[in-house]
């Protein structure tokens, strides 16, 4: 899996849009924000054999929304992503921020070029 096709998989749930990096001040809850850094490669035969790559998943509601977040988890479950969550709630912007984060490893390609 790419950085592409995780993008894909999440721009699959209905009625949440996903943006890369941020979203705009005005966009209405809930949605996904996507940050993607380079992780740590898988090397073989002193070369990089595989690309790995760091992404934090945030997910942004106005409520608790227990079945949105098992959403997100059976999509990530089901793509062979293992991954972690923490939850907290950002008084400013009076939402929930639910956070997932996993390394996938695959090609080169940058979800920015994909135009997503």
């Amino acid at each position: 899996m790419n950085q592409v096709q995780v993008v894909a998989l999440l721009n699959s749930i209905e009625d949440v849009p996903v943006f890369y990096d941020h979203a705009d001040e005005k966009t209405q809850l809930p949605f996904i924000e996507v940050h993607v850094a380079p992780g740590n490669n898988f090397g073989a035969d002193d070369q990089v054999y595989v690309q790995g790559w760091d992404f934090t998943v945030d997910l942004y509601t106005k409520n608790k929304n227990a079945s949105l977040e098992k959403v997100v988890k059976d999509l990530l479950n089901g793509a062979g992503i293992y991954w972690s969550r923490a939850e907290s709630f950002i008084s400013d912007e009076l939402c929930f921020e639910i956070e997932f984060t996993f390394t996938v490893f695959g090609d080169e390609t940058d979800p920015l070029e994909s135009g997503h």
